[in-house]
């Protein structure tokens, strides 16, 4: 071996790799017609990040050498990372048909045909690779990663515990493998693994990627936004980055920044779903619609699309109920939504530990995170004192963030036993629960933000109910969905996975004890007009589309002196509406922001001053509208064919206005 290959070798293992590039360069020009060389060279350049260059040189390294196995086993690497999928799979057959089941190339021809969505052949190609060199521990990474990525979480962790194990502290293994605490809901244990990858690796952007969220799940918010503006740092077209630093920012209520991370994503990778998603998302949450027709039409049918090839769909469920999307589209997502959530749950199904029915009362579990001052909670503090106690035991299952609300303290109070769940893992609860012989798990608003859908998937009560969501969980382990005629008429049925129960009139609980202060503040200190009409519409802003405003605009015009009372959104999201209104050519002083009230009953006696409440389409009011009603105010709504479109009009059949 020559002086100047031995300083190559010496500057590429000492990572000097600019020097070794230019000794490569050297190198080259000398034995031009040396294959060795240029294979060289290309794992020089492939050290340094440049795949384009290194498929070059790893090119002409074949054309000189193309019985070299090694050679070929390194180019299937390197023309997967240049995007060149088809010469990676004929390099790696070339590779198999002079050297069968060689470890190597069977785990490079594995992460091709990852790329490439053939994925049970990608798991094969692992395993045949690990059952021909059992201590290969990027083998074991390269399974675990694929089994994480189909949410098989015990197998994951077995897969890179095992990578561990035989290559102590490997960096990437220990980022995965945080990965993979963090989807089993252990964020702690997640966090953990995370810095332990980065003590090994500092610039390593997946495990500060996962450290950001495994911290933004403990609630760790500037930790977790530094971890992640590190990862962009580290890696400015890293997409997932900018995507998660996006969320990280949304979870904040800081929906501009947000905005802003997601777009820079999409400009590094316009047809990534998940960034699509979330920045149709956001600009729903802002009233932005600087593009809205064109985003969610490719939105749609990106979901359409993905569910019809039974490729990963970028929305989620409760996204798709405030989209224009079918009762069929949001089924399908539904069903691959709960289908990742059982796969990631790896106890088996409690069965055997439920109780037999027999002369004792039924055993009724209330599974929620909103026993507080929130939506849900609002609407049923009113109903678990009402059951039968001859009858029924009703449990508090209960992993809500607890306040000093009234809310809160009638809905404790009207079970027979609270079971505090919140310290417990997901399938900690589900022992749990299982152990307090539950009947009926009745699972309140499972896809809501701060769910944990995981209980329910590990089956710990015989017969499981979805409450309180507006569309079905498409999940096998939820039996039964609690509608009514309105909200689910005939023909909606094959729309659900669930079997459909009927409440009459209304499936909506409301609270008869609701109080209502006494009126004291007129209309001038809401800053609404003595004389002119004024229509209501207290829906979140998020509910609010451009066609929804267009239909107001049209309705305020035809109503001289009229006002639109609406909920405050906050600065951005104000400021937007009333740009909107007077593009349509609307005066945009007509549009009032009805701030914050301490208390609900303020903000009943407050709607007194309104003369009718105006629903928003797709996703309609629900405790807004009972709200409305309860203070004798009217209420329009305008039913379309989803289950969140006809809950106003469930609300108004229930009050006898048909």
């Amino acid at each position: 071996m020559s002086t100047l290959w031995q300083q190559t070798e010496a500057a590429l293992r000492a990572g000097r790799l600019d020097q070794a590039a230019q000794l490569g360069q050297a190198l080259v020009q000398t034995e031009a017609d040396n294959g060795a060389a240029w294979y060289l060279l290309g794992r020089i350049a492939a050290r340094r990040g440049r795949w384009p260059e290194a498929a070059r040189h790893l090119e002409q390294a074949l054309r000189l050498a193309p019985d070299r196995v090694d050679v070929l086993a390194t180019a299937v690497e390197v023309f997967r990372r240049a995007g060149r999928l088809p010469e990676a799979l004929a390099a790696a057959d070339n590779a198999l048909q002079r050297q069968p089941e060689q470890p190597a190339v069977l785990n490079n021809r594995g992460l091709v045909l990852q790329d490439l969505g053939r994925w049970a052949e990608a798991e094969d190609h692992f395993r045949r690779a690990i059952a021909r060199q059992p201590s290969y521990a990027l083998a074991h990474l390269n399974l675990g990663k694929t089994l994480l990525l189909h949410d098989r979480l015990a197998e994951a962790i077995t897969s890179l515990q095992t990578a561990l194990r035989l290559q102590p502290g490997y960096p990437q293994a220990l980022a995965a493998l945080g990965q993979a605490w963090r989807l089993a809901c252990r964020p702690q244990q997640a966090v953990e693994c995370l810095r332990a990858a980065l003590r090994g690796q500092p610039d390593l952007p997946a495990a500060l990627l996962n450290l950001g969220n495994a911290l933004s799940d403990l609630g760790q918010m500037d930790e977790a936004e530094a971890s992640l503006r590190r990862a962009v740092t580290v890696r400015p077209d890293y997409v997932a980055g900018w995507h998660d630093l996006g969320a990280l920012y949304e979870r904040c209520e800081r929906l501009p920044e947000a905005l802003a991370a997601y777009r820079q994503a999409l400009s590094l990778h316009p047809e990534h779903g998940p960034a699509l998603a979330s920045l149709v998302n956001a600009q729903r949450r802002l009233c932005d619609w600087t593009d809205w027709p064109a985003n969610v039409e490719r939105l749609v049918q990106r979901v359409r699309a993905d569910l019809a090839a039974d490729r990963p769909c970028p929305l989620w469920p409760l996204a798709s109920c405030r989209l224009p999307t079918t009762n069929a589209d949001r089924l399908g997502i539904a069903r691959q939504f709960a289908g990742r959530l059982a796969r990631r749950v790896s106890a088996a199904p409690l069965r055997g530990s439920y109780p037999p029915l027999g002369k004792d009362r039924l055993v009724i579990g209330f599974l929620a995170h909103e026993f507080r001052n929130a939506v849900a909670g609002h609407l049923m503090k009113g109903l678990f004192h009402r059951f039968d106690r001859r009858r029924f035991e009703v449990l508090a299952l209960d992993y809500s963030e607890p306040d000093a609300s009234d809310v809160r303290r009638r809905i404790l109070a009207g079970c027979d036993r609270v079971i505090d769940l919140r310290p417990l893992s997901p399938a900690e609860a589900a022992r749990r629960i299982a152990a307090e012989r539950v009947h009926i798990l009745v699972d309140i608003n499972p896809y809501m933000p701060g769910g944990r859908p995981e209980i329910a998937a590990a089956r710990p009560a015989p017969v499981q109910v979805s409450y309180m969501y507006p569309a079905t969980t498409g999940a096998d382990f939820i039996d039964y969905f609690l509608t009514d005629p309105v909200v689910t008429p005939p023909g909606h049925e094959s729309f659900f996975s669930e079997k459909l129960v009927y409440l009459p009139p209304s499936y909506l609980p409301t609270d008869a004890d609701q109080p209502i202060a006494p009126e004291t503040l007129g209309r001038e200190h809401w800053g609404l007009p003595t004389d002119g009409f004024v229509f209501a519409s207290f829906n979140a802003p998020d509910k609010i589309d451009p066609d929804v405003l267009t239909a107001w605009v049209r309705i305020l015009q035809a109503v001289p002196g009229s006002v639109l009372w609406q909920k405050d959104g906050g600065a951005v999201v104000n400021a937007n509406l009333r740009r909107e209104a007077e593009q349509r050519g609307l005066d945009p002083r007509r549009l009032v922001f009805a701030p914050s009230l301490p208390s609900t009953a303020e903000h009943l006696a407050r709607q007194r001053c309104a003369d009718l409440f105006l629903d928003t389409f797709i996703h309609g009011a629900h405790a807004t509208a009972v709200d409305a009603l309860w203070a004798g105010l009217p209420v329009l709504t305008c039913p379309g064919d989803t289950f969140a479109s006809r809950v106003g009009a469930s609300v108004l059949t229930a009050a006898g206005l048909t």
